[in-house]
């Protein structure tokens, strides 16, 4: 999944990779379940879940939610890190006991879930759970913040050069220090034009998008963009209208969607 060196795209061009339609065509990927654990996928617009398959789980599209449920919560969050290091763009969530404590010693153990993970409270552990709990529960999650956006992006882009501007550009976005006091706005801007479309203003203009996001379906409506704004950069960086955001949770689907967008990454087949 390497970035585009020198692509010639523009993100108001034709978009080729029509990720949103192609979803459950990828290569199979072998679990292996704990005895009772049962992990669930559910994907926009969020009806119905289904059962994994492990031995057929393809590439599910960006937005879907994979909820884990079981007697043991750290063989269920191995679960859910093993789909969330295959495909970065799903949502974690785990239902646990409602008097079960704090789930922090345990994502000491999974650190890749620590800032993404959806948490469930039922007062029995293996009672069926509502797509609409589900959902709530991944809305009640924080926003993310500079650091969280700079890991994710991260596992997804390649060069290091790029990942480190990349941040820089995500912390003056989300209220750090300016970029400028790292390198100038001429240093940027002939270092992204290496390796794809998106210029200094646009990476900070997709962070506030994925923080946006959330905002709007939280009690966060201070941190929500000018309706213009939310709605020009969906169609800029997502070729989406602004009714979409109703149809999908989480912010990871807005980042993944503007790195295939911009190709800088590989949309899965």
């Amino acid at each position: 999944m390497s970035p585009c060196i020198g692509a010639s795209f523009s993100p108001r061009g034709r978009y080729a990779c029509s990720f949103w339609r192609r979803s459950m065509q990828s290569p199979w990927i072998e679990f292996r379940p704990q005895p009772g654990s049962q992990l669930r996928v559910l994907s926009p617009p969020y009806k119905t879940a289904t059962v994994v398959d492990r031995r057929a789980l393809c590439a599910p599209p960006p937005g879907t939610v994979v909820f884990g449920n079981g007697p043991n919560t750290l063989a269920v969050l191995a679960e859910l890190t093993t789909v969330y290091h295959r495909w970065p763009w799903v949502v974690p969530c785990v239902a646990v006991a409602i008097d079960q404590g704090s789930l922090e010693a345990l994502l000491m153990l999974i650190s890749e879930l620590r800032d993404c993970l959806g948490v469930v409270k039922q007062a029995h552990r293996n009672a069926v759970c509502e797509p609409s709990v589900i959902l709530a529960a991944i809305r009640n999650r924080r926003a993310p913040d500079a650091e969280v956006l700079t890991t994710w992006a991260g596992r997804r882009l390649d060069n290091l050069d790029l990942r480190e501007a990349v941040a820089c550009q995500f912390r003056e976005a989300l209220g750090g220090p300016p970029a400028s006091e790292t390198a100038s706005a001429s240093t940027y801007s002939r270092l992204f034009a290496r390796f794809g479309p998106y210029t200094a203003r646009d990476w900070r203009a997709i962070a506030r998008l994925c923080v946006h996001c959330v905002a709007i379906g939280s009690f966060e409506t201070t941190r929500a963009l000018p309706m213009r704004t939310a709605k020009h950069y969906l169609r800029m960086y997502l070729h989406l209208s602004h009714g979409t955001l109703a149809d999908r949770v989480g912010w990871e689907w807005v980042l993944e969607g503007a790195l295939r967008v911009g190709h800088y990454v590989e949309t899965p087949p």
